[in-house]
């Protein structure tokens, strides 16, 4: 479980960092132009939500 324990770290300490080596290993077709939207307001931007 450390390993779990040290990606759960840093994710909190550094998420733009986690999930740009995260995103790092996915093969895009198109890259993301962000890599993390915190705002809340924002975190389903372009999708639809139920009401």
């Amino acid at each position: 479980m450390g390993a779990y324990r040290a990606a759960y770290e840093r994710s909190i300490a550094d998420p733009t960092g986690f999930w740009r080596d995260a995103a790092a290993e996915i093969d895009w077709h198109r890259p993301p132009q962000r890599i993390l939207d915190d705002t809340r307001a924002r975190c389903t931007a372009g999708s639809p939500t139920a009401s």
